[in-house]
């Protein structure tokens, strides 16, 4: 068994906004997928720009936080993996 990696939204894209938030426009994945690093997760669309979530790690997704339509924020889960132990 693994270890439980969250993917958030990214905060740093924007910081000297603290308040802003987006819109999950696409959802990439479903719990039991295997993903790989780099993959997209998920697609959040702020203001006039579309920010891909992608995953940091190759693994297998245990959870999905999020549905389009979903209002997001920095730092919010967007997803749980599993990676494998280092």
């Amino acid at each position: 068994m693994g270890r439980v990696v969250e993917v958030r939204v990214p905060g740093d894209l924007w910081p000297s906004r603290s308040d802003w938030r987006g819109r999950v426009v696409a959802v990439h994945c479903s719990p039991g997928s295997r993903v790989s690093e780099g993959d997209p997760l998920a697609e959040v669309e702020i203001e006039k720009a579309v920010l891909v979530v992608e995953s940091p790690a190759s693994g297998v997704v245990v959870e999905v936080g999020v549905a389009p339509g979903d209002e997001v924020g920095p730092g919010d889960v967007i997803a749980r993996l599993e990676v494998p132990e280092q």
